[in-house]
Parts: C-alpha cells; structure tokens; sequence
C-alpha cells in the first residue's frame, strides 16, 4: 500500500508536517519529551511507545475522506475510494510512527517551546497569548486528552525536523538541471522498418507434403496450439444487428416516456417504409458507439448485450427489424443483419489448418530475419536505412516527432523502451542503428531522420522552474528511501509491529 500512498498522497512539507490534516496541541499537561501512551485497546500500528488503534484510524480516515471529496468533488465515488482509504490511512500511521521514531534515532528532539510556538499560531488570543481554553477543548474532544495531543504535535515537529535534514542533503547543479531540461523537451523523427512476419506473401505456398510431415512428426505441438486456443474452435452462436436507440431523460416522467416511445415508432415506420437503416440510424439515432456506423454493433454473442435487447435480437431472422423494444438505455428499433451459427471444431478437424497456420509462421519468421539481416549488411556498408528498405520494397514508417516515454510507445509499432533510447542515442553523424528491436513478434530498425531542442534562450527562461521540479522529485525520492530503510530496520528488529487484521471491512466505511 505504500505505493498506492506514494502516489495519491504528495509529501506535505513546510513548517510542520500535519499527516492527519491540521494536529494542533494544548499548552498545558506536555508530559515531557516522550511519545504518550493509548489508554487500552489493541494497537494497529506500534513502534517503541508510539501506538495507535482504530480511533487513530478512523481520526486519519476521515480526513483522508474529506480532502478527497473535497478534491474530486461530484467525482468522488465513496464506495471506490472505501476499498482503500482504511489501508491509506494505517500506512499514514506506519510512516508517522517511523519518521518520528527515526528523528529520535539520530538525535533530533522537539523542545516544549516549539511545541508553545504551534499552539500559539493556531489558538491565539488578540493579545498574543495562547487561547489556553480553546487549545484545550480541541485537544480533549480529538485526541482524549492533552498529554496525547503533546505526543502528536511533537512527532509533527520531530518528522518535519527529520525531512528538512534530508532535503539538505539533496543539490543538484546548473548542468544536472539543463540535462533534465534537454531530457524532458528533446523530440526526434525517426524512419522506421518493421517487418512482420505474420505479413508474408500470400503467394508462400505451403505444400501438403510439409503439412502432412509437421502432423506426423511433431503432432503434440499441433495438439498444444489447438488446446492453448480452443475458444477459437468453438464458437458460440452470434449474431450481427443494427439498431437506432432514441433516449430519455434518467428522471423523465410518464408523459416524457410516451413521447420518446412515440418517436421511435415513428422512426420505424419510416424503415418498414423503404428507408435505409443506416441512414436513419445516423440521423436519428442518440447512441453515440453505433450511430456513426449506421447503428451496426457487429457480431455479438448471448451475454454480451443487456437481456431484453438480447433476446429479441436472437429472434430475429436476417433482414428482420423488430418492434419497439425498451431497455434502461431507452428504446430500440432493432434489425439483425447477419447470423453465425454455433461452431465447435475437434482437433482432428482444425489439425491440418492448426499445421498451415504454424509452418507459415515459421517461415515468415525466417523471412523476416532474412530482410533484416540484408539490412544489417547494407548499413554496415555505408548505406542508409531508408535506402536499404527501399531496395527491398520494405515500407518506411515516418511517425510524427517523438518525445521520451517511460513505456518506449513509438505509434503503429508498440512499446519498447529499448528502441526509444537507442533512438535519442543516434546522431547525425550516426543516424542508422545496426540493432534489430524485436517488438510483439515484430523485426524493427530505426534511423535518424531529424533531432530538436529547447534553444539557449528557452534553457535560460526554464531554468529556474525546472530546477525546482527536479529538487522535489529527488527530495521526494530521498524521503520515500529514508522511509522505506527505516520502516524496514524496525521491522527487522522487531521494533514496528502492524496488525491489519483489525481493520473494519472496507464496504463498512464506504457512504
């Protein structure tokens, strides 16, 4: 769960760290340097003398819950977000309890005028002075008591002290930011080869002596395909229909209701009467999916579609367009197009196909390695990789500027990290790379065409703001090490004891 926290919770720094969302503590009953203890109840998390139990818990959990509805507003979906916020909230324990815990472990102490300066800034009277009454009464009604609320606001003091030691020890230079800078804003062109084997000749015969051979020799590889794709031998029964959908409103009343049913009537006397359907569709039709297409859903088996759309399309007979027909969506005007009847093959009848099917792909394999050995040989010769391919009729591929991605997306190619780096290592005076990229069974090369950048001037303007998205991205990145170092030595030393059992289900706390 500390990923999933890591990346829907950014790191609140400043001052004083409020993991909970505003802690605040009475100046009265500080009760000394140490953490306070929970009177009774089992703790969820507990490290040395920190623990907390599901009052904690809940506290965090409910401001958690607030902010992100807060956030989201209307998109908030509570019964999604309660799957996760009760683990949410005990990792915030955890790393409340660890951070704390390790400020102490290298020396770091909150004094009690640190923890008076907080409580001033937030209960204070006109004249200065702490609101003693007020801090009191928040101190009681949310934490039980004052000597735990001094515990709480001295881990927020102690955390925010231990994160300002590590962001000191996070620099990074002029260079360091211009290179991140040069990294985020360069784009290539690039020409690309990809040769498919699945993409061979029609014309590649495939004789019957070799299938017959494959069948003999190597039947149990025959076998395993068909069994690795047995749902393409068995085939329910589909249909393919069409239908016009008008819609009403989800809070429509009765008059509305019979108005839409009316003009759907209307929309079908106008089929039965010689218009096309299709243009119908696209004129009338209010489902966006199909309306373009004509109303065309294509094939579909049974389960696929809601029930009462279903069965009526499944009683249809081609060239049929049914009666008005109302589901949730609204009302339907349905016309089946096409039907396929149920398929099951045995192996022994799909076992000569299942050959044909893997000898040409192993000879398509072959072929491509072929060309893109013939490739490798023409570059290393002085040729380009655009003047190779053209020599073997191989189409070039020149997508549109390309810029760094993590999952190496190149468009009409697929994801290779591989290749995109290789890419942005290509220079004019090496634009061709020899390496053949091997991608969803896919040969591909790639060649320099074009390389650009953020200028001299455009490097000076964003500087500044690149070097502050580079120091907290690596301050981030110091923080979560010094967490995940710390959270697991006290685990290993038995120090950190967490105990998820007691967590309420999470269907519970949604609502």
């Amino acid at each position: 769960m500390l990923e999933v926290l890591r990346r829907s919770q950014r790191w609140l720094m400043g001052g004083v760290i409020f993991v909970v969302g505003g802690v605040f503590v009475a100046y009265l009953g500080l009760g000394g340097p140490g953490p306070a203890a929970l009177p009774g109840g089992d703790a969820i998390v507990q490290l040395d003398g920190r623990r907390y139990t599901l009052i904690d818990l809940q506290r965090v959990r409910d401001d958690q819950e607030r902010r992100l509805r807060e956030s989201l507003g209307d998109a908030y979906d509570a019964e999604s977000a309660g799957l996760y916020l009760d683990q949410m909230a005990a990792e915030s324990l955890i790393q409340r309890a660890v951070l704390a815990a390790e400020a102490e472990r290298l020396g770091l102490r909150a004094t009690d005028d640190e923890v008076r300066d907080v409580v001033r800034s937030v209960f204070r009277t006109d004249a200065g002075a702490i609101d003693a009454a007020a801090a009191r009464n928040f101190g009681e009604s949310r934490y039980g008591s004052e000597r735990r609320f001094a515990a709480e606001i001295r881990d927020d003091i102690l955390t925010s002290k231990l994160l300002q030691l590590i962001d000191a020890g996070v620099q990074v230079s002029d260079a360091e930011v211009r290179d991140a800078l040069r990294y985020r804003r360069e784009a290539v062109r690039l020409a690309l080869v990809v040769v498919d084997p699945a993409q061979i000749p029609e014309e590649l015969v495939i004789e019957d002596d070799a299938i017959e051979t494959l069948l003999a020799e190597d039947s149990p590889r025959v076998r395993a395909f068909y069994d690795e794709h047995v749902d393409r031998y068995r085939q329910p029964e589909k249909v393919r229909a069409r239908h016009v959908l008008l819609r009403g409103a989800p809070d429509a009343g009765e008059e509305d209701v019979e108005r839409v049913r009316e003009q759907a009537v209307a929309v079908r006397e106008r089929i039965l009467a010689g218009e096309e359907f299709a243009k119908v569709a696209e004129e009338v039709s209010e489902d966006p999916g199909s309306k373009v297409q004509g109303g065309d859903l294509g094939f579909f088996a049974r389960g696929q579609m809601v029930p009462a759309f279903e069965e009526v399309a499944f009683s249809l007979e081609p060239g049929a367009t049914s009666d008005i027909v109302k589901t949730d969506f609204g009302f339907h005007v349905i016309r089946v197009e096409e039907r396929q009847d149920a398929e099951e093959r045995s192996f022994d009848e799909a076992a000569h196909e299942i050959a044909k099917e893997l000898l040409r792909a192993e000879r398509g394999a072959m072929l491509a390695k072929r060309r893109t050995d013939a490739l490798v040989e023409a570059i290393r010769g002085g040729r380009s990789l655009v003047d190779a391919a053209r020599e073997l009729n191989l189409d070039i591929q020149r997508p549109d500027w390309i810029s760094r991605r993590p999952d190496g997306f190149l468009p009409g190619v697929g994801a290779s990290p591989e290749l995109l780096t290789e890419a942005f290592t290509l220079t004019a005076d090496q634009p061709t790379s020899t390496r053949v990229f091997e991608i969803d069974d896919k040969r591909v090369m790639v060649e320099l065409l074009e390389r650009r950048g953020p200028t001299s001037e455009e490097l000076a303007t964003e500087l500044p703001g690149e070097r502050d998205q580079l120091l907290e991205r690596l301050r981030t990145e110091a923080r979560n090490t010094w967490l995940t170092a710390a959270r697991d030595r006290f685990l290993q030393e038995g120090r950190l004891r967490v105990d998820l059992t007691m967590l309420p289900p999470a269907a519970s706390q949604a609502g």
